[in-house]
């Protein structure tokens, strides 16, 4: 699943300064339940921030139209993801997100395109686990419902969002 752009605004009543219009691309991998960034080209044209935008998937490219950034856009975005058969090793394989899920194929020991494929032949996960620091990921979340719909084992005790349970303490 492609994410691209959106309203990244979440100030309340005083602005910090949180970017309103984001130009972030993000795809998340269904199969292995991990997000990852798509870095753009640093030749990008740079007005591409939006939200309210459509998107369309035709010929394996995703083409990105209209949308807002303080105005109305007209512009038709095109993005055409990456190919897996330039990663040589099974870690770079099942680690790397060229735009597309990339599968290791242990017979052939090639990487390719995610196609429902023979699941005995394939590797379609990272072996490695990212450490990630659950305890500071749910402290971050600062409401109700970002707290419960993550996969970080958060749970909302009161005001605050903490990890795994409420903890409570004994007042003397």
């Amino acid at each position: 699943m492609l994410i691209f752009g959106g309203n990244t605004h979440n100030d309340t009543a005083y602005s910090y300064g949180a970017k309103c219009y984001s130009a972030d691309f993000l795809a998340y991998d269904i199969i292995c339940n991990s997000w990852h960034i798509l870095h753009q080209p640093p030749n990008l044209y740079l007005d591409v921030a939006r939200y309210g935008h459509s998107a369309t998937l035709h010929d394996s490219k995703m083409y990105i139209m209209g949308g807002f950034n303080g105005k109305m856009l007209g512009s038709v975005l095109r993005y055409h993801p990456g190919g897996c058969k330039r990663l040589t090793s099974s870690e770079e394989c099942l680690s790397s997100f060229p735009g597309r899920k990339c599968v290791w194929n242990r017979i052939l020991e090639w990487c390719e395109s995610n196609k429902n494929n023979d699941k005995k032949a394939y590797d379609v996960c990272s072996n490695v686990t990212p450490v990630m620091n659950y305890t500071a990921l749910c402290l971050e979340q600062q409401s109700c419902w970002s707290c419960l719909s993550n996969t970080y084992g958060c749970t909302w005790c009161g005001s605050a969002c903490t990890h795994n349970k409420c903890v409570e303490y004994k007042v003397s």
